[in-house]
């Protein structure tokens, strides 16, 4: 088998799963305005897409306990089992959200089996992303941050999959419950990213420490030992959060609801956004082999904290062309920083706590930034009446990111001599 053979089945393995569990969580920020009205009813629109948004926020709260387990699964048992689990509990997380009765007919009940269902979604979700770049990163070893590049982009043909999977069903006819077929099928999904992962070998990193008894007992405490590195990590995936939950948990309520676009034109924009970022994701990961993972990754940040506020301004008043202006801005934004972390924060973790220390940092911006971004950003939206205010936001999230990176993130990039699968940078002070 050809090594580009090779290395295609390992992103195929490693993405599969990613791909189910972005259809799945991102079918709710683009479904928020109809579920607002299933499980908040009532008089007043807007309190009831706040309450859809708290629960979307809620829900990133169980993801860094699902980091800690499946984590924990990866770097004491195999990357494999852990990868496994998890997209057999998210499949099954989103067929129920898509069979709940709404408030009309079981009551109070309704709202909270939801967050149920959620916590078990953003459960499931916090093993998925790490252990798939670490899965993949493992396996791999020439142009690793083109390949992780399409590791990354998996995210978002995963919300491609989910949009056109949404208008699919406008087209068809299917009616106000048409959102309720898009779970059922995101869940059914799963069945193929299982059957896909099921076929995958572990990794060489983690079968060569389980031979030479190297495992980590506690690959917490070994995750959080450096303390620069966390704070570079953390700060790090603060912005990325913040960044791509505008684009997925946010971007589509702000266009209908905001800028006042309907909703079939809104998916349409919202499908190409995703479709935009999934391409150049492998693109700025191959940047990061030609020129190094740290002078990307700080560009990215860079470009990030420069672009949000036109872009927004774009949207917001400057009708269609703006709108087609503003969409590459944000694509190249969030392609940018998500492609180059791709690959350079994994290389950051020595192998036996390389899953659950990605995984946890990976979580914990999540659940802060993330999962808030969307409820932040609407909140900012009606309390400042200025439709721009949430890319101040992000703004004050990106200075800060790259500043730290310019100061502390280090060059994980491969060389002859060493390669940071195996020979992780352990330089830096703790």
């Amino acid at each position: 088998m050809s090594t580009t053979t090779s290395a295609r089945r390992t992103i195929l393995g490693a993405s599969a799963g990613n791909v189910v569990e972005w259809f799945d969580f991102l079918l709710y920020g683009l479904s928020a305005t109809i579920i607002a009205k299933t499980f908040f009813p009532g008089d007043n629109p807007s309190k009831g897409l706040l309450a859809t948004f708290a629960v979307y926020a809620v829900a990133f709260a169980a993801r860094p306990v699902g980091a800690i387990f499946f984590g924990r699964v990866g770097d004491r048992f195999g990357r494999r089992p852990a990868l496994t689990a998890s997209i057999l509990l998210m499949g099954a997380a989103t067929v129920a959200i898509g069979l709940l009765p709404g408030r009309a007919s079981i009551g109070a009940a309704a709202p909270v089996l939801l967050l149920v269902c959620r916590l078990v979604q953003g459960f499931s979700a916090g093993g998925e992303f790490a252990g798939a770049l670490t899965f993949a990163m493992e396996h791999l070893r020439g142009r690793r941050g083109f390949w992780l590049g399409v590791v990354a982009s998996s995210t978002w043909i995963g919300g491609s999959l989910a949009t056109l999977t949404l208008l699919l069903l406008h087209y068809l006819g299917a009616g106000p419950n048409a959102w309720r077929y898009g779970f059922i099928a995101g869940g059914l999904l799963s069945l193929a990213g299982l059957w896909i992962r099921l076929r995958a070998d572990e990794t060489p990193a983690f079968t060569q420490l389980a031979e030479s008894g190297e495992l980590s007992r506690q690959p917490v405490r070994d995750a959080l030992r450096n303390r620069r590195r966390l704070i570079v990590v953390l700060v790090f995936f603060a912005f990325t959060s913040v960044l791509g939950h505008m684009a997925t948990g946010y971007l589509p309520t702000h266009l209908t609801v905001t800028v006042g676009l309907d909703p079939i034109t809104t998916l349409w924009a919202v499908v190409t956004l995703f479709a935009l970022i999934a391409v150049l994701a492998p693109y700025v990961g191959h940047l990061t082999d030609r020129l190094g993972r740290r002078p990307v990754m700080i560009a990215a940040a860079v470009f990030g904290a420069v672009a949000l506020i036109p872009a927004y301004l774009l949207l917001d008043y400057a009708g269609t062309v703006g709108l087609w202006i503003a969409l590459p801005l944000f694509a190249i934004a969030t392609a940018g920083v998500v492609s180059a972390g791709a690959v350079a924060i994994p290389e950051q973790w020595p192998a036996n706590a390389r899953y659950t220390g990605v995984g946890l940092t990976n979580q914990i911006g999540l659940a802060i930034f993330g999962g808030t971004a969307p409820l932040v950003s609407d909140w900012l939206v009606n309390a400042t009446g200025w439709p721009a205010s949430p890319a101040v936001y992000g703004v004050l999230i990106a200075i800060p990111a790259a500043i730290v990176l310019i100061l502390w993130l280090p060059e994980t990039r491969p060389t002859q001599d060493a390669d940071p699968v195996d020979v992780l940078v352990e330089q830096t002070p703790a």
